[in-house]
């Protein structure tokens, strides 16, 4: 196996390495996998994402198989860092407010503020790495969605 390293968001490595290990062992059997193999490819002569300025802090660090390595490469451009960290985030937030959602159903007299709490607890986020008031507005703005879309 051969390791490879690229930038992702805080919460989003979190989620990554609670789930598949340190460093990450990615597989086809995964929507994620699929995703970041479609994605890495073959070093080209313009620079690789760890040579350029990248505005994600934190780095993730994933496992790939030695024929992966010859066949289809080790790196992941700009673009695919951006691609990759979008899918994520949308990943993570739908399966939270889907679970948030849920709760909400099943108890009635639940208050948003303890399911969206619950869900971090679940997804096993604190403070530091998804702040309670950024997973808040991205709900607000889900549950606005929701109810224009309904209305249409």
């Amino acid at each position: 196996m051969i390791t490879i390293e690229f930038p992702v968001k805080p919460y989003i490595g979190h989620f990554l390495r609670t789930r598949f290990g340190n460093p990450c062992h990615l597989t086809l059997d995964s929507q994620i996998g699929k995703l970041f193999y479609l994605l890495v490819k073959e070093e080209t002569k313009s620079k690789s994402v760890s040579q350029k300025k990248v505005t994600y802090k934190h780095s993730l660090q994933v496992k790939i198989t030695e024929n992966v390595f010859r066949r289809r490469g080790h790196v992941l451009s700009r673009n695919s860092v951006a691609t990759f960290n979008n899918f994520m985030a949308e990943y993570i937030k739908e399966k939270m407010f889907l679970y948030s959602d849920a709760l909400l159903e099943a108890n009635q007299e639940l208050k948003i503020k303890a399911a969206l709490e619950m869900s971090l607890e679940k997804f096993q986020f604190n403070q530091d790495v998804f702040p309670y008031e950024t997973l808040k507005k991205s709900y607000d703005r889900y549950r606005c969605g929701l109810k224009k879309h309904a209305t249409n």
